[in-house]
């Protein structure tokens, strides 16, 4: 056993009789026990070195997948809260979809490193204000940031305000052409969970409110605007926030029957003309819902009450080439 190895190492010198036996042995003991005592010293520093490397490599390797891993998921999963399990469930979430407009044109006057920068730069900035708003980053693709807001809408509007405020200031620093972004959000219920492979697996959601998030988002560029929000997200905001929108239009989404309210967020900070776009808004409204109640002749007079903001406003410049 343990005692005896080390036992054994002592140098034992035959018993002289000129000692006393009793306090020869009480010596031996002694020696054993202190070598013992060292050995076992020396295994368990030898024992915490090796702990500390495994938890050093572990700090490294969490360090690492969570720059790839979603922050709740990455917490989780090192936690131990996390099933690593195919499953999914379904929970209700604001979806949260922003573009770079005519980013593929924009791009090609850059250099490679330039983009690269500029973009790193960007969704830094962009991800740093989500995530301070609660949000989950579920993917990047391209110029694009697909996020979930597991809370109240308002974060996720909000998150919107700044993150266009936030892109005003890079763009000051930025010598090359101005850009600018498109924001669409929307809320429902959502499959939410991992798919895939046991041995290859990701988060993400499937959901029609993906598609009416990704549909708001582009038609920024149809309307000349920042920032739109369905009318189930307008309804579930705050009073201070609903005063700051618009209805816009209908719109059809692919595979759903019902029509989408499209309402336009308003900030005196990132919009221009701000004070005038929201004295359409009760105009605006009449236009929208007499068109598709299809009085037309009803909607272009409550539009002629407005048509002298149409240089400023792309809204209702829309409405009157429309309506021609």
């Amino acid at each position: 056993n343990g005692f005896s190895k080390y036992l054994y190492s002592i140098n034992f010198n035959e018993f002289s009789g000129k000692r006393n036996y009793k306090e020869y042995l009480a010596e031996l003991r002694f020696d054993a026990n202190q070598l013992l005592l060292r050995r076992v010293l020396e295994e368990s520093e030898l024992q915490k070195n090796i702990v500390n490397k495994q938890k050093e490599d572990t700090e490294k390797l969490s360090s690492k997948l969570g720059k790839y891993l979603p922050p709740q998921i990455h917490k989780a999963l090192f936690s131990g809260q996390f099933d690593t399990g195919i499953a999914t469930k379904r929970k209700k979430l604001t979806i949260f979809f922003s573009d770079i407009a005519n980013f593929t044109s924009t791009s090609e006057g850059l250099q490679p490193e330039d983009l690269t920068r500029y973009l790193n730069e960007y969704f830094s900035e962009m991800t740093e204000i989500a995530l301070s708003y609660g949000a989950t980053i579920d993917k990047y693709i391209g110029d694009a940031i697909m996020a979930l807001f597991p809370n109240k809408p308002d974060d996720a509007v909000q998150a919107a305000i700044e993150m266009n405020k936030a892109l005003k200031l890079l763009n000051k620093d930025e010598a090359s052409d101005q850009l600018n972004m498109g924001i669409g959000i929307h809320m429902g219920t959502l499959v939410l969970g991992t798919i895939g492979k046991d041995t290859r697996m990701e988060t993400t959601v499937i959901s029609d409110t993906v598609n009416s998030s990704a549909r708001l988002e582009s038609l920024n560029k149809l309307y000349g605007t920042n920032i739109l929000i369905s009318g189930g997200v307008r309804y579930s905001l705050s009073d201070s926030l609903q005063s700051q929108s618009r209805l816009i239009d209908l719109t059809a989404v692919k595979g759903k029957s019902a029509l989408l309210e499209v309402y336009e967020v308003l900030n005196p900070d990132i919009t221009d003309h701000y004070s005038s776009k929201l004295e359409t808004s009760k105009i605006l409204e009449k236009v929208v819902k007499y068109f598709f109640d299809k009085k037309v002749d009803s909607a272009v007079k409550e539009l002629k009450k407005i048509a002298k903001y149409r240089k400023t406003d792309n809204v209702v410049q829309y409405w009157v080439d429309k309506l021609k």
